[in-house]
């Protein structure tokens, strides 16, 4: 998924995860209680959710908020891990 080289973020992490659950930014976004253009700003232009969202989409997503804020381990494909 990422290179051990790359920086991960939150917001690549968020990407991942909603695409591993198939979900559209509208669809995560009407689960989590905001706007579509917003979490497109938090996917695309690297803004940070707020902590509350961020519980909300880690929720939605299916992993915890430390999966999201966690950074890459050495030996793993996944973000986070």
């Amino acid at each position: 998924m990422f290179s051990k080289k790359e920086r991960v973020t939150i917001n690549d992490k968020i990407k991942y995860y909603r695409n591993k659950k198939q979900l559209t930014q509208k669809e995560l976004a009407d689960r989590i209680g905001i706007s579509e253009r917003r979490l497109i700003e938090i996917e695309k232009n690297g803004q940070d959710p707020k902590l509350s969202n961020a519980f909300k989409i880690a929720y939605s997503l299916n992993v915890t908020v430390e999966e999201l804020f966690r950074p890459p381990r050495k030996n793993s494909s996944e973000p986070g891990q």
